[in-house]
C-alpha cells in the first residue's frame, strides 16, 4: 500500500507539471499571433502603423509599401516587413512630411500574400490627424495608419 501510495503521488505529481507546462505553452504566443501593437515614429518623416488580423493580432511578415504623389517634390517609394506583432515603420525622403503639408499625397498598400489593403490619398488632413508629436512642431511623423488583413 505504502508503494501503491507513492506511485499515486508521483503520477499526480507528473500530471501536473505537464499540465503547468501545457498550460505554459499555451499561454505564450507565437511570432505569428502577437497582439497587434504598431510601430512609433523614432525619426522625422516616417508613417508607421500595425497590419492585423481580424482578431486584432498582429501578421508578423506582411509588406507594407508607401508611395509618394507629388507635387511638390520628387516622387519616393519604399517597402518594409511587418515585425512580430505587425507593427511596421516606412522612412521617406528628408522633406516628405513638409511636401504633405504641403500638398503632396501618401499612398499606403500593406499585403500578406493572401489579402491586400490599400490606404490611398493620405495628405494634409488625414497626416495631421494621424500626427506623432513626439519629434517636435510642427509634427515631422504620423502613425496609427493600421492594415486589417
Amino acid at each position: 500500500m505504502n508503494l501503491s501510495m507513492k506511485n499515486s503521488a508521483k503520477s499526480a505529481l507528473l500530471a501536473a507539471t505537464a499540465g503547468a507546462m501545457v498550460f505554459a505553452g499555451t499561454g505564450m504566443a507565437s511570432a505569428t499571433h502577437l497582439p497587434a501593437v504598431g510601430q512609433t515614429p523614432t525619426a522625422a518623416n516616417q508613417v508607421c502603423g500595425v497590419v492585423k488580423n481580424a482578431a486584432g493580432m498582429g501578421i508578423h511578415g506582411a509588406t507594407v509599401t508607401g508611395t509618394l504623389v507629388p507635387p511638390p517634390g520628387a516622387p519616393w517609394t519604399a517597402s518594409t516587413t511587418t515585425d512580430a506583432a505587425g507593427g511596421w515603420c516606412l522612412q521617406g525622403t528628408g522633406t516628405m512630411a513638409e511636401q504633405v503639408q504641403g500638398g503632396a499625397t501618401v499612398n499606403l498598400v500593406a499585403t500578406d500574400g493572401a489579402s491586400t489593403q490599400s490606404i490611398t490619398g493620405i495628405g494634409v488632413s488625414s497626416f495631421l490627424s494621424h500626427a506623432y508629436w513626439g519629434l517636435g512642431i510642427p509634427p515631422k511623423s504620423a502613425w496609427n495608419y493600421n492594415f486589417v488583413l
